[in-house]
């Protein structure tokens, strides 16, 4: 029976219908309590006496409401009125994934998203014992904003033992083998463990997974035959040939996965849906393979036109390549975390800029020990509130600066600047820091202190509650510093941290020399092994392996990298650092939402620490919130003036927000930062030309032009400065040639 407009099924008013599933009707409704759409699922009349179809049915519901994921199909309600049994979800606007593929296989980058956000709520399915067993495009659902969401779990159970025989033949019986269903799931995308009527595990999902997969690339079913029979028969015996051999611009390595994911054997399979996500994050395109197939070319003002109104997602795919960085936001779980980060306007009373402590010791070997003077400094400072802080990463660039401090004032937008010195001998140190205003120069308070090697911490604290008394606010009511991150044991344990710092910073500042990176990587193993409990020592290696990636592109780092993170975070949990650090590489191994909750944990608990913020808003724009990651990168650029990277993530957000003459003056920032670094100098030609500034956009793609590892990015990027140009070519000539008209009448 289908329900009419106006019906209500308790608070819940009937609309339209939608469509209808194996398990009923669905309808759209409106929540006349909160006035918001929502999709209403009803049981079909036909089963509400059947007991066993009444139970598949809140069995649905209460899997569903135990997934609480992006990427899941959310549910809100459940309930029954007068024999009628419904359950509540969000309604969804979009089309499901087998509609899509009505037109053929997709973009790589495009099916590459869908795949990497259905394997995120697989797993977060699986991680609560839960096995869907009819995983199939139909079953997943592609929203406007682009959101991928897995539907149906009314199939799935919790894992239990497989059926015996004799239950598996009444199975077989009661659901008949027909062309839509058989046993436990749909015929194409049955595993083979199915096939033989047993119940499967999470390993059958990562089939079913393979078998979507494999038709998003190449319009195919792998094991599609004639009739259901002959299809199981195929599931059972045919191994499938590889994509490439349907799209031969498949790569070697997304054909590697898809066809581990339909080996016979569960145990050659991925073991979980965790694993198979983190495989597919490692997996790139070039440029040259996203569409399916050539299209044909229309006038060149069409092409054109078509061209650079794709631009934003040409983009996409490109800033997802670069070395050390996640895939596209198109490529990840997208969400709404970001409507809960705060990103308002902060209301400092005033403002400090730490300048690099010189060495005044007779040894030059002791800079590291003065560059982590000022590193601690900056780090007790974020903790005053209503102060900012300048970060590290901008005041290290005036470390052999002969400027003056207004001027320095001035470029970094402070109130304060402190400079200070050290002078060390033995086991005997030196400090000296004197607050100065950058308005006129003059000195607020200054002070000498001399003390012992073991009481470097106590001076670190001394100065910056010194300078929050002399700034007129409160030291004490900012996050404390904990014990693991900034106290070690052992002093030797924080110079061993020191000296590693210091050449992780010769491995991206200097010379890229490998040498630096294992010294980095051997002090600060050192610093860990004097200190086993010195979370920050754990950070440091972990932003070392950071440092290398960034550089080189070698992933190969990213393991040991993930384990120094979680140490530090085991370590120490309320550490800012520590938990954006953690949840970075969290997201970047396909965990975005624990890593973002991490993340964010790092910014409630430090909201002056601009590496937090770097963070989080590189994983909102790995989750497809372009707006919130802009604001984040526009607070860690308040903190943290100088930093390259914020400016061309800001320039990156910019062009994907349809804003090009911003992400212009972002970019060239981040080029004046660090003049000749590709990434900006590819997306400051790419704003130029979505800008429609085709000279500028022609200078800098020729600059841009021959860059390792971006041949085939840069093509389409002339490409489609020529086809721009050309089309401006014949708008002028169309206009001189009306004039010539004009005159001629």
């Amino acid at each position: 029976m289908t329900l009419a407009a106006g019906t209500t099924l308790g608070p819940y008013e009937i609309l339209s219908p939608i469509g209808a599933g194996g398990m009923g009707q669905v309808y759209r409704a409106l929540d006349t309590r909160l006035g918001r759409e929502v999709a209403v699922k009803v049981l079909p009349e036909k089963f509400s006496g059947d007991p066993e179809r009444v139970a598949r049915f809140e069995r649905e519901a209460k899997t569903l409401a135990a997934l609480q994921h992006p990427n899941i199909l959310a549910i809100y309600d459940v309930g029954e009125q007068a024999g009628t049994f419904y359950v509540v979800t969000e309604l969804l606007r979009g089309q499901s994934l087998d509609q899509r593929l009505d037109a053929g296989p997709l973009p790589f980058t495009e099916a590459l998203g869908i795949a990497h956000q259905a394997a995120a709520g697989l797993a977060a399915a699986h991680e609560k014992g839960i096995v869907h067993r009819d995983l199939k495009p139909a079953n997943l659902f592609v929203t406007e904003d682009g959101r991928v969401k897995v539907l149906d779990f009314g199939l799935a159970r919790m894992l239990e033992p497989p059926l015996d025989s004799e239950a598996a033949r009444e199975a077989t019986t009661r659901d008949a083998l027909t062309a839509s269903h058989v046993i436990m799931g749909t015929v194409g995308y049955l595993s083979p463990e199915q096939a033989r009527f047993h119940r499967g595990d999470v390993r059958s999902d990562v089939f079913a997974f393979g078998c979507v997969l494999y038709e998003m690339l190449t319009g195919h079913m792998p094991f599609h035959r004639e009739t259901a029979t002959d299809a199981l028969v195929a599931v059972l015996t045919h191994e499938p040939a590889p994509p490439s051999a349907l799209r031969p611009e498949v790569p070697p390595e997304l054909d590697r996965t898809v066809l581990r994911c339909l080996a016979k054997d569960p145990a050659d399979r991925f073991p979980s849906a965790r694993e198979l996500s983190a495989e597919l994050e490692s997996i790139r395109f070039p440029a040259a393979a996203q569409s399916p197939s050539p299209r044909p070319r229309g006038r060149r003002l069409g092409w054109a036109l078509a061209a650079l109104a794709s631009a934003c997602l040409i983009a996409a795919a490109i800033l997802a390549f670069r070395p050390g960085k996640s895939p596209s936001p198109a490529a990840l779980p997208a969400g709404s975390p970001g409507a809960r980060v705060s990103v308002a306007a902060p209301h400092w009373k005033d403002s400090v800029a730490v300048l690099p402590f010189k060495n005044l010791s007779p040894d030059p070997e002791q800079e590291y020990f003065c560059d982590g003077m000022t590193e601690q400094v900056i780090s007790d400072l974020t903790r005053v509130p209503d102060l900012r802080v300048i970060a590290r990463t901008s005041v290290m660039t005036y470390k052999k600066s002969d400027k003056d401090v207004r001027q320095i004032a001035r470029e970094l937008g402070v109130d304060h600047v402190l400079e200070g010195s050290v002078r060390r001998a033995g086991n005997k140190i030196r400090v000296t820091a004197q607050l100065i205003k950058g308005r006129d120069g003059s000195h607020v308070w200054a002070r000498d202190y001399d003390r012992e090697m073991k009481d470097v911490f106590s001076v670190q604290d001394e100065v910056a509650r010194a300078i929050a008394s002399a700034l007129q606010l409160t030291a004490g009511g900012g996050p404390p510093i904990t014990a693991q991150e900034a106290r070690p044991s052992n002093v030797e344990a924080y110079e061993f941290y020191l000296m590693g710092r210091h050449h992780a910073e010769s491995v991206y500042m200097a010379t890229h020399d490998e040498q630096d990176y294992r010294k980095a990587m051997e002090f600060g193993k050192r610093a860990v092994r004097i200190d086993p409990s010195y979370a920050l020592g754990y950070i440091g290696l972990a932003t070392t392996c950071e440092d290398y990636l960034i550089v080189t592109g070698d992933r190969s780092v990213l393991d040991q990298q993930f384990e120094y993170a979680k140490r530090a975070h085991e370590l120490a949990p309320d550490s800012s650092l520590a938990c954006a650090a953690y949840g970075m590489v969290l997201a970047r191994r396909g965990r975005p939402d624990e890593g973002f909750a991490l993340a964010r944990r790092g910014l409630q608990l430090n909201p002056n620490e601009s590496l937090a913020w770097l963070c989080v808003g590189a994983i909102l724009m790995d989750l497809g919130l372009v707006e919130d990651a802009l604001a984040c990168h526009r607070r860690c650029v308040e903190l943290d003036p100088l930093n390259y990277f914020a400016f061309d993530n800001l320039g990156g957000e910019l062009v994907l927000l349809g804003r090009p003459e911003e992400a212009v003056a972002a970019y060239r920032r981040a080029l004046e930062l660090q003049p000749a670094e590709p990434d900006a100098m590819f997306g400051l030609a790419f704003a130029y030309l979505l800008a429609g500034t085709l000279l500028e956009a022609g200078r800098e793609t020729s600059k841009v032009d021959g860059l390792e590892g971006r041949g085939e990015a840069t093509t389409v990027l002339r490409a489609l400065w020529h086809a721009a140009r050309g089309e401006r070519e014949d708008l002028k000539s169309r206009s001189r040639a009306r004039l010539r008209r004009g005159r001629a009448s």
